[in-house]
């Protein structure tokens, strides 16, 4: 048993921390480095009475533990279908009880910032008579841990279909070379591509309810921020498409003015919805063009300073966190456009300057 330990926490665990580290950094800096010090501790309980006692706060809160939750089965699924993770399967040779336990602990593992922060929840929801909110969220989470426990059990024991899969999306026309970038969200990462949006959306509708009393912009680009600061793991996939699957464009008649570009366009497409939801929600469309312009300029400078000797996922990650705080800071600062456009500037010299002489790792072995 504990050398199945191992495995887990070597293929499943720590990869999926890795995969995320930027998405629960970002949770993490908000929650706790956004508050003044001195009132962290009032915040948070203040925080957490109200979801407490109300019914809807709750479902909510409710609601992104179970997005979170299916993000982690489906990642597990995805690592599960990777030829080089085949000793997965050999979990099936296990009984279904040790397999089940093994599933849960799995996913105990990737569900602990969650769990942490609800058993904080439980204590206090006790202490203050609250029990109804207090069994709901000990049955919440009992219950999709279980839930995601089968799950997995169902995955590697059967050779159905998931029941939970996507129809794919096929193109009948000529792609344009920025919808190749797409077509590979809607078809080989669905998933992820409806989870980040999701995630993305509830960034920009949450900050636009704080209560002000005047029209202020910056409330949906604070959002926005943490949407596309989000969109990493749509980024890093790109990337490893550009370098496997699209070496080729290399050899193509290309200016390198327009490969950038013909790449701004695909993350335009890519956060297309986020600028149509702050319209939605009584955003000017100057402003929300603004934001839109934030964000695509953002992901371009990312992309374009990855061109690196190899695809780096921790240098990846640590300068989409730098960015991300230097963006929120230049929100606040009211300086969006002015930073958007020196952003997207520098994005394209740091492309132009990086894209020629990079060669993937994979080619130069």
């Amino acid at each position: 048993m504990p050398a199945l330990l191992k495995i887990i926490h070597k293929i499943w665990i720590q990869k999926f921390y890795e995969r995320h580290a930027v998405l629960l950094g970002l949770v993490f800096y908000v929650m706790f480095f956004l508050v003044n010090s001195g009132e962290i501790i009032d915040f948070h309980f203040n925080l957490i009475v109200a979801v407490l006692s109300s019914f809807k706060l709750l479902l909510l809160i409710f609601g992104i533990w179970f997005l979170y939750q299916i993000k982690m089965i489906f990642f597990f699924e995805e690592c599960l279908s990777l030829p080089q993770n085949i000793i997965l399967k050999k979990f099936e040779l296990l009984s279904r009880s040790n397999q089940f336990r093994l599933y849960a602990y799995a996913l105990l593992l990737a569900y602990m910032p969650v769990f942490i922060y609800s058993s904080v929840m439980i204590v206090i929801a006790f202490r203050y008579r609250l029990f109804l909110a207090g069994l709901s969220i000990v049955g919440f989470q009992a219950g999709i841990i279980s839930l995601g426990a089968w799950r997995l059990l169902h995955t590697i024991n059967s050779c159905t279909p998931s029941i939970f899969k996507i129809p794919s999306f096929r193109w009948k026309l000529i792609k344009p070379f920025p919808l190749f970038y797409i077509d590979l969200l809607v078809n080989r990462f669905k998933i992820t591509f409806l989870l980040t949006k999701i995630f993305s959306v509830l960034g920009i509708l949450g900050f636009m309810q704080l209560p002000v009393d005047h029209y202020e912009p910056r409330l949906a680009w604070l959002g926005f921020t943490f949407g596309f600061s989000g969109h990493y793991v749509i980024l890093y996939e790109w990337r490893k498409f550009e370098d496997r699957n699209l070496f080729f464009s290399r050899a193509l008649p290309l200016a390198i003015h327009s490969r950038f570009v013909m790449l701004g366009i695909a993350y335009a497409l890519l956060l297309l919805p986020e600028w149509g939801v702050m319209i939605a929600q009584g955003l000017g469309i100057y402003d929300a063009t603004v934001g839109w312009l934030m964000g695509i300029s953002f992901l371009l400078f990312i992309h374009g300073s990855s061109y690196r000797s190899a695809l780096d996922n921790e240098q990846l990650m640590q300068n989409m966190l730098w960015l991300f705080l230097i963006t929120f800071l230049m929100v606040l600062s009211q300086l969006s456009l002015p930073f958007s456009l020196l952003l997207l500037a520098v994005a394209a010299w740091r492309f132009r300057k990086n894209f020629d002489g990079y060669q993937p790792a994979d080619f130069l072995a």
